[in-house]
């Protein structure tokens, strides 16, 4: 096609071209680049909870107790953290457990999973080297133990944290 107006106006009218491209493709970019939400990575995980949220688990009939029982399912990631030194933040919950043990929940009491507001994914039992810390209901901890994945004792909880110790803040 010959443009009126020489070679030198053939040339104006590509590189307009060019920009009026560009510049319907760029809100386009934006919008991309917008709505794409970064994938959090696991070193992104300030409380410890979002890596458990990774276990699956199903119910099935627990003969012993007559009853059905979660039963985890824990994904590689999870597996290849186990008995690795972990650090969790969470609620405290008192237990009549033995004494240095008590639960973590990931939600407060109002909201966890022993009032039937959670899931079993939400809370961990702490097994302190030593006493029990004096902690009150709904005191926001964080602790760190040996990560233990349990599967099968439903007396206990899906994850267990070892030879725990308060970290202070």
């Amino acid at each position: 096609m010959e443009v009126q107006g020489g070679p030198e106006k053939e040339g104006y009218y590509r590189r307009m071209n060019r920009k009026v491209v560009l510049k319907g493709c760029i809100p386009i970019l934006l919008v991309l680049l917008m709505a794409a939400k970064p994938t959090p990575s696991l070193l992104d995980d300030p409380t410890g909870w979002d890596r458990l949220m990774l276990v699956r688990y199903h119910w099935a009939w627990s003969d012993e107790y007559e009853m059905e029982v979660p039963v985890p399912e824990f994904p590689l990631a999870l597996r290849n953290l186990e008995g690795s030194e972990y650090t969790l933040s969470g609620y405290y919950l008192p237990a009549e457990l033995d004494k240095g043990e008590m639960f973590l929940s990931m939600q407060p009491y109002s909201s966890c999973f022993f009032c039937g507001g959670a899931g079993p994914e939400t809370v961990a039992e702490v097994h302190f080297s030593g006493r029990t810390p004096k902690l009150s209901l709904d005191e926001v901890v964080t602790v760190r133990g040996r990560l233990v994945l349990n599967r099968d004792d439903y007396a206990h909880l899906f994850f267990i944290l070892k030879d725990a110790s308060l970290v202070k803040e």
